[in-house]
């Protein structure tokens, strides 16, 4: 089951900025639309299958900015 946010991406606005949370998202189906969204966010996403490094550098990108905030 798909969350509300990415099930009706065309109708529900990403949340305020300080309100975000981030995360890192991975689908190997996702529309434009969805990734669209997704990086709206200001979230990481990543297509399935993906590298290990690519996953270590969403991480270090989701906590990098986490405390520059």
């Amino acid at each position: 089951m798909r969350g509300p946010f990415i099930a009706a991406p065309d109708r529900l606005p990403a949340p305020p900025a300080e309100r975000r949370m981030r995360a890192i998202f991975m689908s190997a189906d996702a529309t434009p639309q969805i990734r669209s969204w997704c990086e709206s966010t200001g979230s990481w996403f990543l297509d399935k299958p993906f590298a290990p490094d690519d996953m270590r550098s969403a991480i270090e990108r989701l906590l990098t900015d986490r405390f520059r905030s």
